[in-house]
């Protein structure tokens, strides 16, 4: 099991197999804005169940550079299991030493996934992260 924030933890009335309610959004409002410090050396996943044919919006802006991987659950797993060293990570998406930036990823396959974001610094980094599984009936209308 993935450790990190999971979206059903923060809606929990949601689960991966529940049907998208009806409204004029495609997102339904299930989504995660946080403002916090990445601590000195922290790697700090955002994990998600999600759906074959959804998508997943990332967004992150720090003050500082920091990297960002998107990667399935196993592959996060995988590279837990090697300290975490940057060579040793299988990602669909990878970008080094990033201030700001946005991702769209569609989801190739039901699985669980982790954004990763990963502070190299030897101080905190004040970061802003905006996240949004999108279902894949959902996905349809975006």
């Amino acid at each position: 099991m993935l450790y990190g924030l999971y979206w059903q933890e923060v809606f929990p009335w949601r689960t991966p197999e529940d049907e998208t309610p009806e409204c004029s959004s495609p997102v339904s409002g299930d989504h995660i804005v946080e403002v916090l410090d990445l601590q000195p050396g922290q790697i700090l996943p955002y994990c998600f169940e999600c759906l074959e044919g959804g998508w997943l919006d990332f967004a992150v802006s720090s003050l500082f550079p920091i990297d960002l991987f998107v990667c399935t659950g196993g592959q996060f797993e995988k590279w837990a299991d090697l300290d975490f060293d940057a060579t040793g990570i299988t990602a669909f998406e990878s970008r080094k030493s990033i201030r700001s930036t946005s991702l769209s990823f569609e989801i190739p396959r039901t699985d669980e996934y982790a954004a990763v974001l990963v502070n190299h610094h030897q101080h905190p980094v004040p970061i802003v992260v905006f996240a949004r599984p999108i279902d894949p009936q959902a996905a349809d209308t975006r």
